[in-house]
């Protein structure tokens, strides 16, 4: 199986985005639909919030709801790649 989204790619945008000095002033829910909103498609709509914990968005042309509540702190750099390659492959 081909992964659309490789963990070299996951792993640079969340260097890119914790690399940006308004990045670190953000809550957990604003860093994650910041980060779902450079990962989905290019050709996609903006990611979506279906309520408050929902992401709905467009990862390697398939549409996918993601629960928020079950991302790790984006902090914890290790667990959160490992559950965003998940989430967006």
């Amino acid at each position: 199986m081909i992964l659309s989204n490789q963990k070299h790619v996951v792993e640079q945008v969340y260097y890119y985005l914790i690399e940006r000095p308004e990045y670190r002033e953000l809550s957990q829910h604003e860093k994650l639909k910041a980060f779902l909103d450079v990962m989905k498609d290019k050709d996609s709509e903006r990611i979506v919030m279906e309520n408050h914990s929902t992401y709905i968005g467009s990862f390697g042309g398939i549409v996918r709801k993601i629960n928020g509540m079950k991302a790790p702190e984006f902090t914890n750099k290790d667990d959160f790649l490992a559950w965003a390659l998940g989430q967006v492959n």
